[in-house]
């Protein structure tokens, strides 16, 4: 049988960052919806390597932002755990391989401080920017089941985005694991009920991993 991977988001799920981000200054200079802004950011700067010329020029057009106007990206803020990861962590690590798959730009992406953040628990770490798609693109989710020497059926995602983390890898096949926060699931939606387990924190998020290896070792 093939192992169980189980990939995390990593902002709003594992950490916070302590400090401005790209993304956000970009937010508070464009004159389009937040959602909107957000949405077309994946797609022309969260899967891009470099902030190149091309780039820069392409998010400014994108988000009706001057040229003259983008931001110097700030340095890399440094993430805070939230409360329970680390047990959480090692916990889901007895009974799946763990990864993070993230939509991160280039310059916010800080892989040597995610991974000695994390531990020894999380074994690679897939930021969009490297992999060159953005979550909900199912090609982000079948990118880390490749590389993890599975496919998606094998794969269970866990983040506490709707639109990213629980669409995305249901569009790509995946188990999706929704963090909640306390926030009620859109019920409007056709799939809210079906292949996505709900948890309020990643701590409750150990039982359903727990349940999903222990159901593969029966079948």
């Amino acid at each position: 049988m093939s192992e169980l991977v189980v990939s995390l988001d990593v902002g709003g799920t594992l950490a916070t960052a302590s400090g401005p981000t790209l993304t956000n200054a970009l937010l508070k200079l464009t004159p389009v919806p937040a959602s909107e802004a957000r949405d077309l950011m994946r797609r022309v700067l969260h899967n891009q390597p470099a902030l190149s010329a091309a780039v820069r020029a392409a998010v400014c057009l994108a988000l009706r932002i001057p040229e003259r106007d983008f931001p110097t990206p700030p340095p890399a803020a440094p993430l805070n755990l939230l409360t329970g990861v680390t047990l959480a962590l090692a916990a889901m690590a007895r009974e799946a391989r763990l990864v993070t798959l993230s939509n991160v730009t280039c310059t916010d992406a800080d892989l040597p401080a995610l991974a000695e953040l994390l531990g020894d628990a999380v074994t690679a770490h897939f930021p969009s920017c490297r992999i060159g798609h953005t979550k909900p693109d199912p090609r982000a989710f079948t990118t880390v089941a490749e590389a993890c020497g599975t496919t998606v059926a094998h794969l269970v995602h866990i983040g506490d985005d709707w639109h990213c983390d629980v669409l995305g890898a249901r569009a790509a096949g995946a188990t999706a694991v929704w963090i909640s926060n306390g926030r009620r699931p859109p019920r409007s939606h056709p799939l809210v009920d079906q292949d996505v387990w709900t948890v309020r924190d990643l701590s409750e998020a150990v039982n359903v991993i727990t349940t999903i290896a222990q159901q593969r070792r029966i079948s």
